[in-house]
């Protein structure tokens, strides 16, 4: 039978947004059973959703197109980031509620929450609380800003995180204010593997000496070195950096070009002279390209506005895919500037079976993106989809608590177990 890297890893999961719901599902990827903590009482819209449902013919935003009589189940953003994972309902609202998490934290060994400091503290399921329950229990807690700090109970999402951390000063067209910056959410994905690593690494110390610990991790300070580059240009140079739109700060020519198509473009970025020899081999060496003014690399980044009028003229008459291939071919970097449709149905992708068919009870089957590590001793494959709200309170509740038959159905009618969100009930 295949054992996976973290199977027989217990983890909570009581996070909001992108963040923390990708950090887990990295854990449930690799074996670990992550239960979600969810709720029937209050609506977690970063977790499947909001309530608003469209009209008829309407988009219907990030669910499914068409929402049904259940749309808490039919969350794209759920679908994604919580494949693998269980879920169970709880009001921690209320004490006998934080006295079932407690218990619940008694069998586990790692609890992950993204909420703003003070919400967990107001909860009492705060480190020093969970401690005495679980002297082994590895705790993380991810909020924007940090634990300390004038900052600390700020709430924030990635765009904001973003724009702390100077990311939204850089991305951008040049001469263009924010607001033509299109929104990003890069910071949500690194907090997910910062999240991951952090934790395997207290694993390990828990291997080591028995001793479990809490980790903070404040998603800013885990993102502001993924633009170090733009910090130490200050330090050492006094230099602000800004937006360069598609170009790169040491390649040229670097950017997007039109192509055959219905807005349909190619991304070129020529490093160096041997890469710029390439290009212009598959260009059929032009005239303009001889040019004495294009002999070198800083020559062509002075020159670059003439250079893309030059190239997108030659892409403008062929596909994304042609011109990737026939750049590739004399060694230029160079990938077609795609959409989802495009990447599901990209043949190399095919080829490399990065997608898996699976099927949910609500939504039904289709494809979803596999699991992308792939290891020589071990096939990691999507285990079960995206749970329904409350799918394993028995589980947990009877099995891994030990609650007869007769209390899980007194929680049931007090309204910590359910499969219907309250606000949704007519």
């Amino acid at each position: 039978m295949i054992r996976y890297p973290l199977e027989g890893v217990r983890v909570l999961d009581l996070c909001q947004l992108q963040a923390g719901n990708s950090a887990n599902y990295i854990l449930a990827d690799l074996g670990a059973e992550v239960i979600k903590v969810e709720s029937t009482q209050y609506w977690q819209f970063g977790v499947r959703g909001q309530m608003a449902r469209p009209s008829k013919g309407e988009q219907a935003g990030y669910f499914q197109r068409d929402p049904g009589e259940r749309p808490w189940e039919r969350t794209t953003g759920f679908h994604s980031y919580c494949r693998n994972k269980l879920s169970m309902t709880v009001d921690l609202k209320r004490p006998e509620g934080v006295h079932i998490f407690k218990q619940l934290i008694k069998v586990s060994d790692i609890f992950i929450e993204s909420n703003s400091p003070d919400t967990v503290e107001r909860l009492g399921i705060d480190y020093p609380q969970l401690k005495e329950v679980n002297p082994a229990l590895i705790m993380l807690r991810m909020s924007s800003y940090g634990l300390t700090g004038p900052y600390r109970n700020f709430s924030s999402m990635a765009q904001n995180v973003e724009a702390f951390c100077g990311h939204t000063s850089l991305r951008g067209y040049p001469g263009l204010d924010p607001t033509f910056t299109p929104l990003g959410i890069m910071a949500d994905g690194v907090a997910g593997v910062g999240v991951a690593i952090a934790v395997l690494m207290a694993l390990r110390y828990r291997r080591q000496t028995g001793k479990g610990q809490l980790i903070e991790l404040a998603q800013a300070e885990n993102f502001i070195p993924m633009l170090s580059q733009a910090y130490m240009d200050f330090i050492l140079n006094q230099r602000v950096q800004t937006t360069l739109g598609n170009r790169h700060p040491s390649a040229a020519p670097c950017g997007a070009y039109p192509c055959a198509g219905d807005d349909r473009w190619v991304a070129i970025t020529v490093h160096n002279d041997e890469e710029w020899s390439g290009l212009r081999r598959a260009l059929g060496d032009p005239d303009w390209a001889k040019a004495p003014e294009l002999a070198t690399m800083v020559e062509r980044y002075r020159e670059q506005d003439a250079i893309d009028k030059h190239l997108a003229e030659w892409t403008r008459g062929r596909s994304p895919r042609e011109v990737m291939e026939l750049l590739q071919k004399e060694g230029v970097p160079a990938g077609p500037i795609t959409d989802g449709r495009d990447v599901l149905n990209d043949p190399h992708n095919r080829a490399r079976g990065h997608f898996q068919e699976i099927t949910h009870p609500e939504v039904g089957t289709y494809e979803a993106v596999a699991i992308p590590w792939k290891m020589s001793e071990l096939e990691l494959r999507i285990r079960h989809p995206a749970p329904l709200l409350g799918q394993h309170n028995e589980y947990v509740y009877k099995e891994l608590l030990g609650y007869s038959d007769e209390e899980y159905t007194r929680l049931e009618n007090e309204g910590h177990i359910g499969n219907v969100p309250a606000e949704h009930i007519p």
